[in-house]
Formats: structure tokens, sequence, C-alpha cells
């Protein structure tokens, strides 16, 4: 648990000391990483106290805390009193019980999120993503979707949504994303133009361009209205959008 960053460059140090050649590091799994993806939303931390109790159910009331550890071993230094060392050895055992029952845990979550506990969705979705699980990470995306997000959020995750489906091949379900998006969700000003550019994409993609130029028309409407105000946007999204309602005009 952040073996990455701490631990395994220790390792590192001690082998080059002694001579011996590092074990590769694709050996190492880091359960920090998913573990923030799939609960620090949800308990506001991903420590690994908090996440054992509120996740695994197995609380440590009397454990040391780790910030002792260092002192408690320079005590057991100066003194060679092993019943210093006592509270330290059981402080490592609970950890590599709970990376076990934590790595239990996550494969769970991954091979089933719908039945796990509260969770990140998004954290799960982007998870499932990097093992090319399309289908389940794009389940876990609208999952995270019916819930009330930040204009900034839901773009991030509709995105990421969306990106899932076109890797399934699912243009029908891309294109019912972006509709539902601009249809159902009142975005702020800086977000409506690009989600309207993207229902233009996907309405020409299925060849709607009667559609797709009423939606590209609409986008730049709104994206002239926010360059008059002065509001940041994409800087290339107005010429874009010109190019498309002038093509799609075209072809009508």
């Amino acid at each position: 648990f952040n073996g990455q960053r701490f631990d395994w460059p220790l390792l590192e140090a001690r082998w080059i000391l002694t001579r011996l050649r590092p074990a590769p590091v694709d050996l190492h799994t880091d359960l920090i990483h998913p573990a923030r993806r799939l609960w620090h939303r949800v308990l506001g931390t991903h420590r690994l106290s908090a996440i054992e109790a509120e996740v695994l159910g197995a609380p440590r009331p009397d454990d040391i805390p780790g910030w002792m550890i260092p002192q408690v071993y320079v005590q057991y230094l100066r003194t060679s009193d092993r019943a210093a060392l006592e509270p330290i050895l059981a402080h490592n055992r609970a950890d590599l019980l709970a990376l076990l029952g934590l790595h239990a845990q996550v494969a769970r979550v991954l091979g089933d999120p719908h039945q796990a506990g509260p969770i990140d969705w998004e954290g799960a979705g982007v998870l499932l993503a990097r093992r090319a699980e399309h289908r389940q990470a794009a389940a876990c995306f609208e999952r995270s979707l019916r819930a009330a997000l930040e204009d900034r959020d839901r773009w991030r995750v509709l995105r990421r949504c969306v990106a899932e489906h076109r890797a399934l091949g699912d243009g029908r379900r891309v294109r019912a994303l972006w509709e539902a998006a601009a249809r159902d969700h009142p975005w702020g000003d800086g977000h409506r133009p690009r989600i309207l550019a993207e229902v233009a994409k996907a309405r020409e993609r299925a060849g709607d361009l009667a559609g797709a130029h009423a939606a590209a028309e609409e986008a730049l409407s709104a994206a002239t209205a926010l360059h008059a105000r002065g509001t940041p946007h994409p800087p290339h999204l107005m010429d874009g959008l010109m190019r498309k309602v002038s093509r799609l005009g075209r072809l009508l």
C-alpha cells in the first residue's frame, strides 16, 4: 500500500547496495491506486485504516500509529528490549492481512461492481477500462452519471462512457448518450456548445444530416454568445463549428 512510492525505492536501493539485481517492477502491485479510485470519494480518504474499518469491517482499535514506529524502533536499538518491537510486529502482521483482504475486495468489485458495497462508480469504470472490459466499464460510467455531478465532472464521466461504447462499436448508444446529455441536463454555458457539437457529430455519423446541421448551428450560436460575453472557451471551438455548419449546409 503506497509501496510504489515508498517501500519499492527502498528495496531497490538495498538490492543495489548488496550488488543484487532488483526484481522487475511489474511483479509489484500497489493497492493504493485501486483503493483511491474505488473509495476515496465515498469515504473522503483512502487511508488503509479507513478502508479496513469501513470497507473490510476490520478496524484496529489498539494499533500503534505508523508515525510512532521509527521512534519505538530507535528505542529498541538503544535498549535491546524486544518487547518494544511487539506493537510494531503486530502492526506489520495486521498490514499484511489487510492487504490480502483488500486485494480480494478489489477483485470482487472488478468481477461484479454492481454487487459491491458503496464505491466510486467512475473509479470502478476507469479500472475496468484499463483492463479493456468495455461493457462493464460503460455500465459503471452510466451508473456514475445518475448521480448529482458538477458540470466538469459530468463532462469527464460522459466522455469516458462514450469512449467505452465506441470501443464496443455501439454508435447508437453513443448518439443516445449525447442526445440525452443535451436534452436532460441543464449544462452551464461553458459546456453546452461542446455538448451540442458532439450531438452534431453523432447525428452526422448516423446519417441525419439535417439534425446534425441544426445541432451544429445551435452549438455555434451558444459558442458565439460565450465569445461575446468574454467567457473562456476552447479557442478552436468556434472555427470548427463554423466549418461544420458550412460543410453540412452544402450537403443538405
